[in-house]
C-alpha cells in the first residue's frame, strides 16, 4: 500500500507541475501494512490506531471504477470486534472512481489525502465536514461534472490544482478563515461565474483562476488587495485576460489601493461598495 502511493506521487509529478509542494503525512500512510482492514457495504476501512479508521483501498489490484459505480453514504462511524471506530481519514480510496456520481461524507472527518477524488468525472456534488482546515493538492482534480461544492466553515488553505479542470462548477465562495488559495486552484473552472473571495486571504498564487474566463463578477472583501502570483521564479497571472473588465466588488474607501496593486491594477471596473 505505501509502496504504491508513493508510485502514485511520483507519476502525478510527471503530470502536473507541484511546485515543490510537500504532501502531509497522516498515520495511515505510514501504517504496517498488516494494519487491520475491515469491509461495511463494499468499503473498505483500516484501523489507524485508537478509536479511528481511514476509507481506503482494500488492496494494490482492484478495479476501483467498477467498485465504486454508486453514490455512497459514508457513516460516521463503524463496528468491529464490539468496538465503536470513527471514520476521520480518507485516503486515496476513490481516486479514479470515474462512475461516482455522489459521496456523503461523515461530520467527523478531518482529513482528505492529495488526490483523493482526482479524475472522478461523475461527481456532480460535495458538501465537505466543518472540521476539514486544508484541502490537498488535486484533491478534486478533473471532476469535470462537479457543480457544486460545499466548502468547510473553518478552512484556512486551498492547495495547488485542488479544483482544476472542474469544468462545470458554477460559483465559489470561500470561507472567511482562508488565507492562501494556491497555485492552478481553480484553473480551467470554465464555468464560474461568480467568486467571493473573504477579507482573511493574503495571497492567491499563479494562475489559481487561470482559464476561467467566463466570470462575471468578483467580491473580494479584503481592504488591502491580497498578494496575486509571486509563488514562482517567472510569475504568471492569477486571472484570466478576458475578465479583466468584469464588476470587482471591493470594500468602501479602497480603489486607489486595488488600482495600484500588481495585477489588481488590470481590472477595470472596480465599484467599492462592500
Amino acid at each position: 500500500m505505501l509502496h504504491h502511493s508513493i508510485s502514485f506521487l511520483l507519476l502525478s509529478a510527471f503530470i502536473l507541475p507541484l511546485n515543490a509542494q510537500t504532501f502531509p503525512q497522516p498515520e495511515l500512510w505510514l501504517r504496517d501494512t498488516a494494519a487491520q482492514t475491515i469491509e461495511r457495504h463494499g468499503v473498505y476501512y483500516t484501523i489507524i490506531n485508537g478509536q479511528r479508521v481511514a476509507v481506503s483501498k482494500p488492496d494494490t489490484n482492484y478495479n476501483k471504477s467498477c467498485l465504486y459505480s454508486r453514490t455512497i453514504h459514508l457513516p460516521d462511524s463503524i463496528m468491529a470486534t464490539d468496538s465503536i471506530y470513527y471514520v476521520t481519514d480518507i485516503t486515496d480510496a476513490f481516486t479514479g472512481c470515474k462512475h461516482l456520481r455522489g459521496i456523503i461524507l461523515p461530520k467527523g472527518l478531518t482529513f482528505i489525502a492529495p488526490m483523493a477524488f482526482a479524475w472522478c468525472r461523475s461527481l456532480q456534488q460535495i458538501d465537505l465536514p466543518d472540521k476539514i482546515e486544508n484541502i490537498y493538492s488535486m484533491t478534486f482534480l478533473y471532476c469535470r461534472s462537479l457543480k457544486q461544492v460545499k466548502l468547510p466553515s473553518f478552512l484556512t488553505k486551498i492547495g495547488d490544482s485542488a479544483f482544476r479542470g472542474c469544468s462545470r462548477l458554477k460559483s465559489i465562495v470561500i470561507p472567511p478563515f482562508v488565507t492562501i488559495i494556491e497555485s492552478s486552484a481553480f484553473e480551467g473552472c470554465l464555468h464560474l461565474k461568480r467568486i467571493e473571495i473573504p477579507q482573511s486571504v493574503v495571497a492567491i498564487r499563479d494562475f489559481a483562476f487561470g482559464g476561467c474566463e467566463n466570470i462575471k463578477e468578483m467580491y473580494v472583501y479584503a481592504s488591502n488587495p491580497p498578494i496575486l502570483g509571486g509563488d514562482t521564479t517567472i510569475s504568471l497571472p492569477v486571472f484570466d485576460d478576458k475578465v479583466r473588465n468584469i464588476p470587482v466588488h471591493i470594500p468602501k474607501g479602497s480603489k486607489l489601493l486595488y488600482t495600484h496593486a500588481p495585477e489588481w491594477s488590470l481590472f477595470t471596473n472596480y465599484i467599492d461598495d462592500l
